[in-house]
């Protein structure tokens, strides 16, 4: 799977585990969590991948911090790397290393030609520790 396409199925699996949860599981929920359900949705039907786009997913991981921490534990490392920001503040030290390293392995795969597995590359990266 490629870099954005795994990004991507683990959006699916943050809205996914959402809509599994309070106060989004049930039929009376506000006009806020009405709201951000309504975006995260959004965010992952979206085909352009642009500044809106991150700018977008930053603001809603970090809402999700803010406003639902009970839901914070669902959200992989991954997505606070891919979308940044602000989203860096919640990534230790050693994640940010980790994914900076990652980041590496990835713009060397795509020089090179190859495909890039972020899977794969963070069990390598897991393996060398």
């Amino acid at each position: 799977m490629d870099y954005q396409g795994y990004h991507r199925q683990l959006m699916q699996q943050l809205l996914d585990k959402v809509n599994t949860i309070a106060p989004f599981n049930s039929e009376s929920f506000s006009e806020q969590d009405h709201a951000f359900v309504t975006r995260l949705t959004d965010l992952c039907a979206r085909t352009d991948i642009d500044e809106a786009f991150y700018s977008e997913g930053q603001t809603l991981l970090c809402q999700v911090v803010a406003c639902y921490p009970h839901l914070t534990p669902a959200i992989s490392r991954d997505l606070f790397w891919y979308f940044s920001g602000d989203c860096m503040h919640y990534l230790s030290d050693e994640e940010i290393d980790m994914y900076s390293q990652l980041d590496e392995m990835r713009y060397e795969a795509e020089n090179r030609g190859a495909s890039f597995n972020m899977l794969e590359a963070k069990q390598d990266l897991k393996t060398l520790h």
